[in-house]
């Protein structure tokens, strides 16, 4: 059985799951450091005819193939992925933009740039409103996009009362929203002036989570905003 998947950032995988051999403990031992193979692990996916193995799509990790995996597996890399994201939710500091990457990584084309096609984040501006941008890699991965900036948003739909209150509340920013990915360079440093100079806020990093975090589990906040 050959999967073929075409990711939303165009990128394709493909793979005969007949050829994955199980996962030994001896492997998961050698690879368990990596946030990406643990995260993998955790969210196998069942594949027909397998019986109680499931599938791990390992191969683009430091494992470099897909296992087939017991549920004694996906129980220990539960375990330790908890264990992760509790340590990265314990240690986040005020002033920092957290953001989600959503897309597949790529090597960015410098140290400053950032590597996943697709980032998101919840924060919140210096008057304490909630507010959401998510931002993509444009021309040539070194150039970025913007699909959404929003003020005075909710994170969940059914926070809103209804729809017509979510339209007289929620604003877009449409200057931001403008942003087609041909000339604004996708590095920290131009999302962090983005973001302070559009929204108002005093943000001093910014950090990307591929693994581990959601952004229903945090929001960033900017200095004098109560939590």
């Amino acid at each position: 059985m050959v999967i073929k998947l075409l990711w939303a950032d165009g990128v394709k995988m493909e793979w005969d799951v007949k050829k994955n051999k199980e996962l030994t403990q001896e492997e998961f031992n050698k690879y368990k450091h990596d946030d990406k193979f643990i995260h993998e692990v955790t969210f196998s996916h069942g594949v027909e005819g397998w019986g109680e193995y499931k599938n791990a799509m390992t191969k683009y990790t430091i494992a470099k193939q897909e296992y087939k995996v017991t549920k004694e597996f996906i129980n220990k890399a539960k375990e330790i992925y908890q264990y992760r994201k509790n340590k990265i939710l314990k240690n986040m500091k005020q002033n920092t933009l957290y953001f989600v990457g959503m897309g597949m990584e790529f090597e960015p084309s410098t140290i400053n740039h950032i590597g996943n096609h697709r980032i998101r984040t919840y924060f919140k501006d210096n008057k304490g409103v909630l507010c959401f941008v998510e931002f993509g890699a444009g021309m040539e991965k070194k150039f970025l996009r913007c699909d959404h900036a929003l003020y005075n948003t909710k994170k969940f739909n059914e926070e809103w009362g209804s729809l017509h209150e979510r339209d007289e509340t929620e604003k877009r920013i449409s200057l931001l929203e403008k942003i087609r990915g041909d000339y604004n360079q996708y590095t920290k440093q131009t999302i962090l002036k983005l973001i302070n100079d559009n929204f108002k806020t005093n943000y001093n990093d910014v950090v990307v989570l591929e693994y581990f975090i959601s952004t229903g589990d945090y929001t960033s906040f900017s200095e004098g905003v109560l939590k």
